[in-house]
């Protein structure tokens, strides 16, 4: 049994995640995305928090939090709690943040917007998937426009390309739900346009 405080915070999605200095939160349930602002005024995304990772100002200053669902955090600050399990749960969780992290990373390696847009789908599908019959159900909502920012690409080419992975029938999507139809065909690159 853990000697951890029972701090939870809980928040809803579309809701602010307050980051105060020295304090990590543990994601117990939900996704989180993190993002940072531009001076244009747009948000560029960082990485998507799911259960088990940890993410605080500490590890990413002038971050801007955001629950994408309902999500349940556990607080962690240093000499709090029993310092084994603390320690213990922070390593896990900053090696599930550097995994996600890296995944991104390779994300953005990608040359061809193509290409970024396939490799973050496939990205969404092992952080956020759950199969079902249909198919792979991304359990995460994002806009054309937050899509566009995590690829380095424009709104209205991301719309392009949602259409045109719709008519090669490798994704369907409404209400900015996304099932991924053929997981295998959408790790090849696309069929040319007609």
């Amino acid at each position: 049994m853990s000697t951890l405080p029972a701090r939870y915070d809980q928040y809803f999605g579309g809701e602010r995640i307050p980051m105060p200095t020295e304090t990590l939160y543990l994601c117990l349930e939900g996704q989180v995305l993190l993002s940072i602002p531009y001076a244009r005024g747009d948000e560029g995304i960082l990485g998507l928090v799911t259960a088990g990772m940890v993410f605080g100002e500490g590890l990413s200053p002038a971050c801007i939090a955001t629950a994408l669902t309902a999500v349940r955090l556990q607080r962690l600050r240093p000499g709090e709690g029993g310092e084994r399990e603390g320690a213990a749960l922070l390593v896990e969780g900053l090696l599930a943040r550097l995994r996600s992290s890296q995944a991104l990373i390779a994300v953005a390696n990608q040359r061809r917007v193509e290409d970024r847009f396939r490799a973050f789908l496939l990205f969404l599908m092992e952080q956020v998937g759950r199969p079902t019959a249909q198919g792979v159900h991304l359990e995460v909502r994002l806009t054309h426009q937050q899509i566009a920012s995590a690829i380095a690409s424009t709104r209205v080419t991301v719309t392009r390309l949602m259409r045109r992975f719709r008519e090669q029938e490798l994704i369907s999507d409404g209400q900015q739900q996304i099932v991924i139809l053929d997981a295998e065909r959408l790790r090849r690159p696309l069929e040319p346009s007609s």
